[in-house]
């Protein structure tokens, strides 16, 4: 199973955590695709045509994203990195399975929790490596979760339910 690492990568911690994380999937037996390893962050940052660059870096984490069985988004922070949060909305389009891992103890917002719009894409979100290795475990399974469930409609159908019947 190929897992996708999405997460920020923009200074040495966040480049060195990222690089933790692949080391530790590759030791459960994963194979991982980690954007940052390819060059194209060096090659963006080394200047000489940004824009062609950032095309590149973007063409070639879409076909990444494709090629991948599940993505793994990178939650810590005291907000989610915008571009792991594009990713994430591309893979859920693409029909991926979604995870998260979040250990900031830091609260998002006044709930503490993640923004609806991410938690909704995710098929849940692990606080610890344990935690993490079940839920990519239940993802490789046959048939493993996709997409968390669509809500039911238990309003709409307790209406129709007790409205008066036409005539």
């Amino acid at each position: 199973m190929k897992i996708y690492v999405a997460g920020p990568l923009f200074n040495e911690m966040e480049r060195e955590r990222n690089l933790e994380v692949e080391r530790w999937l590759r030791r459960l037996g994963f194979d991982v695709h980690l954007p940052q390893k390819h060059g194209l962050v060096a090659e963006l940052a080394a200047g000489g045509g940004p824009r062609a660059a950032r095309r590149r870096i973007f063409e070639s984490d879409v076909a990444a994203l494709r090629e991948c069985d599940v993505v793994l988004c990178l939650l810590d922070g005291p907000v989610p990195d915008d571009g792991m949060c594009v990713e994430l909305g591309i893979a859920w389009a693409l029909g991926k399975r979604c995870v998260g891992y979040r250990t900031d103890v830091r609260q998002h917002g006044r709930t503490g929790d993640v923004n609806p719009m991410i938690e909704g894409c995710l098929t849940g979100i692990a606080r610890t490596r344990g935690e993490l290795a079940g839920l990519l475990s239940e993802a490789a399974a046959p048939g493993g979760r996709r997409r968390p469930p669509a809500p039911r409609r238990k309003r709409a159908a307790a209406r129709r339910r007790s409205a008066p019947p036409r005539r």
